[in-house]
């Protein structure tokens, strides 16, 4: 018994320890209305780029966190480049820059 618990207490800092990195900045996961919204303004750069909206929208959040810099990306170009291209369409500078631009202002916000 005491090794489970000396165990569960290790576990405890050491999960503690892990949350203690840098914060994620606050998001706005679009639903309902924002979210057909926001899907409708990136379909509106290319349709490509919503093929899959479940991964348009995961994508988005994690531009939002390059773009705040919370994941160590310094160039968040290349980083919506890199995210939003598929086999089908490469996203060019333009497109990329437009989406930093919707991310920014749909996603990379606080909570209402």
């Amino acid at each position: 018994m005491r090794r489970h618990l000396c165990a569960l207490a290790v576990l405890v800092i050491t999960l503690t320890a892990c949350g203690s990195g840098a914060q994620a900045p606050d998001q706005n996961k679009p639903g309902g209305a924002e979210r057909t919204t926001f899907l409708a303004k990136l379909k509106a750069i290319h349709p490509a780029l919503v093929t899959d909206e479940h991964k348009a929208m995961g994508n988005a959040l994690t531009l939002c966190r390059s773009i705040t810099g919370v994941s160590g990306a310094d160039k968040p170009i290349p980083s919506a480049e890199a995210r939003f291209s598929t086999k089908e369409h490469q996203v060019t500078e333009a497109e990329a820059k437009a989406i930093i631009a919707l991310v920014e202002a749909a996603v990379c916000r606080p909570k209402k």
